[in-house]
């Protein structure tokens, strides 16, 4: 189901497989193996690890991130609190490039005619890529996922952090493993 979407930012779950996870993270790249081995799984999309750091890039972002976790102390909870509450507070208040929300909304539309649903509750997960990586877990670093958001509430920064329950960045546990 679906076209092929032609975006750097999004890769739909037919297109993810194994050789994509540093892109989209492993449970998007096990969806499309599920595909590719015919078991049925709801049609949805992935915004790639592309777009986030296309995000950080193009907004100026890293250098003030890099900067304010130099030096850290992850040792000294407070600091790492508040240096998690510092980078969260950049990204939620930094917009979203035009390309990139472009390419989450038309992904999001053209499910959404695919499917032909009035609602379309979708589930939205924030993800970090770091959890799949061979040796030890990131304690602290799974985001939550939110389920039945119905088209009313989708909106391109709920993708990318808007929602209550999707933090923007690691945890303060997760900051401490950085």
């Amino acid at each position: 189901m679906g076209e092929e979407v032609s975006s750097p930012y999004i890769l739909r779950f037919e297109e993810c497989d194994l050789s994509s996870l540093p892109l989209v993270g492993g449970k998007n790249a096990s969806l499309g193996e599920l595909i590719r081995a015919g078991i049925p799984v709801p049609p949805g999309y992935a915004v790639t690890t592309t777009a986030y750091d296309a995000f950080l890039n193009q907004q100026g972002l890293k250098k003030p991130i890099y900067d304010r976790l130099r030096g850290l102390d992850t040792q000294d909870i407070a600091q790492v609190e508040e240096a998690s509450q510092f980078v969260r507070s950049l990204i939620e208040s930094t917009p979203i490039p035009e390309e990139i929300a472009t390419a989450i909304g038309d992904t999001y539309n053209q499910l959404w005619l695919e499917l032909q649903l009035p609602l379309m509750p979708v589930a939205v997960r924030s993800s970090a890529t770091a959890e799949d990586l061979p040796g030890p877990a990131l304690p602290g670093s799974r985001r939550p996922t939110c389920l039945s958001v119905p088209r009313k509430k989708f909106s391109t920064r709920s993708v990318c952090a808007g929602l209550p329950c999707l933090p923007p960045g690691p945890s303060p546990t997760a900051s401490r493993w950085l």
